[in-house]
C-alpha cells in the first residue's frame, strides 16, 4: 500500500490539478491512499476530495513538519509519497514506485528526476527520461560512506520514502518549518538503507511567484524580507537536521549549511556590526574545521571565503556596508532570475 500525502497551506488555486494528478495515475486505486492536510475549505478541491473518498487533515499550523506528523498518524500505506499542492504527478508515478519497492525489500528512499514548467499542465509525454542524469542504486547508503557523485535530492514532490523511517524520529521530525525534502533525504540515510535515484521523470515541478524556493519579486524590499524569511527557517530546520544526523558524516555538513543561513540571515537583517561579525566568524570557522573531517569536502566550500566575485566574500564587505551587500544580493537574484527566463 503506498500513502500519497497531498499538502496545501493557504493556497488554494492548484490543488485541485494535484489532485487530480492523482487521481489519473495507472495503478489500481486499491493499491493506494490519499490523505489531504490544509487550512482552508475550497469548493472545487473540497467536492473533489469528497467524491474521490480521500482523508482529509485540517491544519492551521504553517509547519510542514505539523502536516507530516498529523498524516502519518493516519496512514496505512508501507511507502509515502508527498505532493505539493503546486506540482503534479506523472500518470504512472505511483506504478514505478510501487515497481522500485517490491523488487528491493531494503530499499527505504527513491528520488525520481523532475520537469519544471509554468502556467499550463505540462506535456505528460515529453521527456519521459532526463538525458542528463543516468538511474544509480546506493546499497546501505550509510555504511557505504557519502558518495560525492550522489544526486542531492530537492522537491518533497519527487521522494517516496519508507513510513517507519520517518515514524522513528516523528518528535524531529513535526519540528520542521520548511526543509522537509532534506529532512526526509537525511532520515532515509541515517536509516542505513538503500538509495534509488532514477532518470525517470515522474513529478512536474510548477514555477510561480509564489513558490518558496524561487525568486520573481521585482521589488527589492519584498525581495529582501522573503529572502530573510527563508534563511531563518533555513537555520532553525539545519539545526533540527544536525540532531538528526549527530555521529554521522552528515553533522558537519548539516553544521555548515546551518552557519551558512545564519550569516546570510545577519547580513540580510541587521545593521549590527557585532551580529555579523559574529556570524561571519561561526561560518567561517566551521568550514576551515572541517579540513580535518573531510579535506575535499571542506576545501570547496572554503573556496567562497577567498573568491572576490562569492557572495561569502562580499559578506565580509557586508560587516563595513550591509546595505550595499543587500542591494548587490537582489540585483544578482534580479538579473539571474531574467536569464532563467530566456533559457525556459
Amino acid at each position: 500500500m503506498i500513502t500519497v500525502l497531498v499538502t496545501a497551506f493557504n493556497r488554494k488555486q492548484f490543488l485541485p490539478e494535484a489532485l487530480c494528478s492523482v487521481i489519473n495515475q495507472t495503478l489500481d486505486p486499491s493499491e493506494y491512499e490519499v490523505i489531504v492536510v490544509k487550512n482552508f475549505a475550497d469548493g472545487l478541491s473540497d467536492r473533489i476530495i469528497k467524491e474521490s473518498g480521500f482523508k482529509e487533515i485540517i491544519c492551521n499550523d504553517p509547519r510542514q513538519g505539523i502536516h507530516y506528523m498529523l498524516a502519518l498518524r493516519e496512514a496505512s500505506g508501507e511507502v509515502i509519497c508527498p505532493l505539493d499542492d503546486d506540482d503534479l504527478f506523472h500518470p504512472n508515478k505511483l506504478e514505478y514506485i510501487r515497481g522500485f519497492y517490491a523488487r528491493n525489500r531494503c530499499l527505504g528512499f527513491v528520488w525520481n528526476s523532475v520537469l519544471t514548467f509554468r502556467g499550463d499542465e505540462p506535456q505528460v509525454g515529453r521527456g519521459v527520461l532526463d538525458a542528463n542524469f543516468r538511474d544509480l542504486l546506493v546499497r546501505r547508503i550509510r555504511s557505504s560512506g557519502k558518495p560525492k557523485n550522489t544526486p542531492y535530492p530537492f522537491n518533497s514532490s519527487a521522494i517516496a520514502v519508507k513510513r517507519d523511517i520517518l515514524l522513528n524520529r516523528i518528535g524531529l521530525l513535526s519540528k520542521i518549518e520548511t526543509a522537509i525534502d532534506e529532512y526526509m533525504f537525511f532520515a532515509a540515510y541515517m536509516a542505513d538503507c538503500d538509495f534509488l535515484f532514477t532518470s525517470k521523470i515522474l513529478t512536474y515541478y510548477r514555477l510561480h511567484r509564489s513558490n518558496a524556493s524561487q525568486v520573481f519579486d521585482v521589488d527589492q524590499q519584498k525581495f529582501l524580507d522573503r529572502r530573510l524569511r527563508t534563511y531563518k527557517h533555513w537555520v532553525h530546520d539545519w539545526g533540527v537536521i544536525r540532531e538528526l544526523c549527530r555521529g554521522s558524516a552528515w553533522e558537519y555538513e548539516a553544521t555548515r549549511r546551518m552557519y551558512e543561513a545564519e550569516l546570510l540571515a545577519s547580513l540580510l537583517g541587521t545593521r549590527e556590526r557585532e551580529q555579523i561579525v559574529r556570524s561571519l566568524y561561526r561560518y567561517a570557522l566551521c568550514e576551515f574545521s572541517g579540513i580535518w573531517k573531510d579535506k575535499p569536502w571542506a576545501l570547496n566550500h572554503i573556496r567562497p571565503l577567498v573568491d572576490p566575485s562569492s557572495w561569502v566574500y562580499r559578506g565580509t564587505l557586508g560587516v563595513l556596508s550591509p546595505g550595499t551587500l543587500r542591494r548587490l544580493l537582489f540585483l544578482r537574484t534580479l538579473k539571474h532570475a531574467k536569464v532563467s527566463d530566456t533559457h525556459k
